[in-house]
């Protein structure tokens, strides 16, 4: 018995010893990316070419095919616009049906089924045809990458010197919106850090600029610091509003002074900031 247990034995350490002698010929990937509000997560697998011709031969043209050598999982945390349709949070399969011209891509709902094997069109819950396209590069090995802006992505699919894209768009915008709506709705809470945020989203995304100031105002009650005032400034300047820009530079000024009286250095560094803001708003009132 000892004599079966140890040649066993044997044989699993000279598999195992074999086995990591050679690279899986499509290596997983995992492509993890905060995309807006949402997380957006894909596992996937890379065949290379190895200098087979691969769309219109190895992957025919205008057949289903499971996107890689074992399929592709795509996973949104949040609900989205996948090519301009509305697809709930969740996971699911990722398929495609490439031609020359144009590619179907396909979410399905079967996204557990690795490799899809069990693939039943009823669980499509998005169907979008994209164009096809020339890669900028040769692609080698099969890729899926996320170019990102502030809230929304586009998803590209490229092998060989071919290359597919989708837009992803997230929910961002409207619901930020939506919490400063609220916030502004609400009574006052006591704590500083809604308000805040809320002010950078608008300052920073230059959307609902009328509302920059209402929710700053909130700010300033919950924060007696001369910042709020800096974020006044610039919402006002935003809306063209160049008088209340100075009228609010002067109250930060006092308040700065207040704040800092115990600081001289970082006192004279905020003045000099406050001038050289007052000559660029004056700046933008002469004719």
């Amino acid at each position: 018995m000892k004599a079966v247990t140890l040649l066993f034995s044997l044989f699993l350490w000279a598999g195992t010893q074999l086995s990591a002698q050679f690279t899986p010929f499509s290596p997983p990937a995992h492509l993890e990316q905060v995309v807006g509000n949402t997380k957006v997560i894909i596992d996937y697998d890379r065949p290379a070419s190895r200098g087979r011709k691969i769309f219109g031969g190895l992957v025919p043209w205008n057949e289903r095919w499971q996107t890689g050598a074992s399929g592709t999982r795509i996973n949104f945390s949040r609900a989205v616009s996948f090519g301009g349709q509305a697809v709930p949070a969740g996971t699911y399969g990722l398929l495609v049906v490439p031609g020359p011209k144009e590619w179907t891509l396909l979410l399905n709902t079967n996204g557990d089924e690795f490799g899809f094997v069990e693939y039943d069109e009823t669980k499509n819950i998005a169907e979008v045809k994209v164009p096809a396209a020339k890669a900028g590069r040769f692609y080698d090995a099969f890729s899926i990458d996320l170019d990102i802006s502030p809230e929304n992505a586009r998803m590209y699919l490229s092998w060989t010197d071919v290359q597919v894209s989708v837009p992803i768009e997230t929910r961002t915008e409207e619901l930020a919106m939506a919490y400063i709506d609220s916030l502004l709705a609400a009574p006052l809470v006591k704590i500083s850090d809604p308000y805040f945020q809320a002010a950078r989203y608008l300052l920073f995304t230059r959307r609902g600029d009328e509302k920059a100031p209402d929710i700053i105002h909130q700010l300033q009650r919950v924060d007696k610091g001369y910042y709020p005032y800096r974020m006044l400034m610039e919402a006002y300047v935003h809306l063209g509003q160049q008088v209340q820009a100075l009228q609010t530079i002067e109250q930060g000024i006092e308040v700065t002074k207040r704040e800092f009286a115990a600081r001289p250095e970082r006192l004279l560094s905020i003045l000099k900031y406050w001038e050289e803001e007052r000559g660029k708003v004056e700046a933008m009132l002469r004719p």
